[in-house]
């Protein structure tokens, strides 16, 4: 079995062999697309009235999956497949950190304002506030 190691984003395409199994963590919002072939996504594990339990989702060729929740997918090949993964779209923080200048981002403080929202980000701390 191959998989990634936590602090490795998650590759945007792989091609898994039949009965070849991989194990990846995602984040939630990520996009699977199954190109060709067919797999079984089995999802993080979650508790339900206190038991462990991990839906799984067949897909074929032309589906695809998004993720609702985070953690660790085994994807299990029934059939040579190809797929591809697509991380979920940035957040506002994300989204905010990046239209900071420069200097504010090397420094961890800085202010990015919106026409109601000032996000401020102090030493990797985000917090928002809500301006009138």
């Amino acid at each position: 079995m191959s998989h990634t190691t936590p602090s490795m984003p998650p590759p945007p395409a792989l091609a898994l062999q039949p009965g070849e199994d991989h194990l990846l963590r995602l984040p939630a919002g990520s996009r699977i697309q199954l190109l060709e072939g067919r797999l079984v996504l089995h999802e993080p594990l979650q508790w339900l009235a206190e038991r462990a339990w991990q839906a799984s989702v067949p897909l074929a060729a032309g589906m695809q999956h998004r993720l609702a929740r985070g953690g660790w997918v085994r994807l299990q090949a029934t059939a040579a497949a190809r797929l591809h993964i697509e991380p979920p779209p940035p957040g506002l923080l994300a989204r905010a950190w990046a239209r900071l200048p420069a200097p504010a981002q090397r420094s961890g403080i800085g202010v990015a304002r919106s026409t109601a929202t000032a996000v401020t980000l102090f030493c990797g701390e985000p917090s928002m506030t809500r301006s009138e």
